[in-house]
């Protein structure tokens, strides 16, 4: 089918500011990233709770009280991490001494006791204990800039339609709230899907790391959880100290056992559940998803990681909802 209106001025000048605007975002996000990394997570949080609060609108509680008990329960969820985080790292510094020895034992039967014994030199009690507390640090800075950004967030958003309503033309207003509802319809469904495969995933894993009698076990099934978030490379980086572990803690036939086992477990919930049931509705393209984790790995480090498909899903529903940009959320597509 023809499209003659492709060549037209209009158009060519649409998809220049199109490029223009990302070009700009790019700029924009890169240099003010400590205003906006706590402030596109706390929409990240915002849309992972709010289905939730939409299932507790419906059994009639107002949305204020549904939000209200939802942001007492993340921050409980928040205080039980840092707990077992905390009690995990006073664990870690009494059981170091034998970690290293089986190490440096494991490295002494492979050839490579010099090597690891340089790398355990640098790597000791004090110096983990010190990243983590340097870590915690930061961390609850962020996470206080994102409480406040949430709690406003969640206060402004019921109100958004009417504002638009009252800001622009009938016309346009549905417009902008068409764009609106499309994004928000695609960052809910990804937050559905990823948080199920998520939760899936940790606690399948969890229960085998639990049987095995894998040390520190309910850390490695918190971390499977919240790492999955990170596409493609969350959940292998938080499956290595657990398999690490195996091999230090178990007999080899039984290491051997507890990497197959998770490795299935792995595939069965990313590779088979959570494509299938994703690929209908996220349809962004594996090589463009890639490029947008390299981009906003380097910006934002690991929280760019994790919002980078969150980003990429929003992209793509706002092109798709503008007549103008349709073409660029073709191109975004893996079909």
């Amino acid at each position: 089918m023809a499209h003659p209106e492709d060549d037209s001025p209009k158009t060519s000048a649409n998809w220049q500011l199109t490029v223009i605007a990302i070009i700009l975002i790019g700029a924009a996000v890169t240099y003010l990233g400590p205003i906006l990394k706590p402030l596109l997570s706390a929409v990240f949080v915002y849309f992972l709770i709010r289905p939730a609060a939409h299932w507790m609108k419906r059994h009639g509680y107002s949305v204020s009280w549904a939000y209200l008990v939802l942001f007492l329960l993340a921050s409980g969820a928040v205080t039980a991490l840092l707990s077992i985080l905390s009690v995990n790292a006073v664990r870690f510094q009494r059981d170091w001494p034998m970690y290293k020895q089986k190490f440096l034992d494991a490295a002494t039967r492979w050839g490579l006791q010099d090597r690891l014994t340089e790398g355990m030199s640098l790597l000791t009690p004090e110096t983990v204990i010190s990243f983590v507390a340097g870590t915690a640090a930061e961390s609850a800075e962020f996470g206080l800039m994102l409480v406040f950004y949430l709690l406003f967030l969640t206060l402004a958003a019921p109100k958004f339609p009417k504002r638009i309503h009252r800001a622009f033309p009938p016309e346009r207003a549905e417009r902008i709230l068409a764009v609106f509802q499309a994004v928000t319809d695609g960052m809910a469904k990804y937050m559905e899907v990823k948080t199920g495969v998520n939760a899936g995933l940790a606690l399948t894993a969890g229960f085998v790391l639990a049987a095995f009698g894998i040390d520190y076990w309910l850390l490695w099934t918190v971390l499977i959880f919240a790492l999955n978030y990170v596409t493609y490379i969350g959940v292998i980086a938080a499956l290595i100290p657990p398999i690490l572990l195996g091999f230090l803690q178990l007999p080899l036939p039984a290491a051997i056992t507890l990497f197959v086992l998770l490795m299935a477990i792995r595939f069965i919930w990313i590779d088979l559940l959570e494509v299938q049931i994703s690929g209908h509705h996220l349809n962004i393209d594996s090589l463009l998803l890639l490029v947008f984790m390299a981009y906003w790995g380097w910006a934002w480090g690991l929280i760019g990681l994790v919002l980078a498909m969150p980003i990429a899903t929003c992209l793509r529903a706002a092109f798709s909802a503008v007549e103008a940009t349709k073409p660029i959320a073709l191109l975004m597509s893996k079909d």
